[in-house]
């Protein structure tokens, strides 16, 4: 929705239907699994699959940003050395 710009209702739309989408091929290739030679443990191999692929560059990209993170900066100490100007006159 950030990145929509002036068309935040076709974002919105474009989102919902890629989950449709997602929801429609998912099933349908589990149901092609369901229908081979793998019988009722198709659609778990499927799915083991699925997420496999799913968390390949979500691992990818969590190494990525851990070796990118940018450290704040150490403020500097003060220095509790009295300069000459602020040390009480001799007597």
């Amino acid at each position: 929705m950030r990145f929509a710009g002036n068309a935040p209702t076709l974002a919105a739309g474009l989102a919902v239907s890629s989950f449709n989408a997602g929801i429609a091929v998912g099933s349908w290739i589990a149901g092609s699994a369901l229908d081979s030679s793998l019988g009722l443990s198709g659609p778990a191999l499927v799915g083991t699959v699925m997420v496999t692929l799913a968390l390949v560059p979500l691992t990818a990209l969590g190494a990525i940003r851990a070796t990118h993170t940018t450290a704040l900066p150490i403020p500097k100490k003060r220095s509790r050395c009295s300069t000459p100007s602020s040390r009480p006159a001799a007597i």
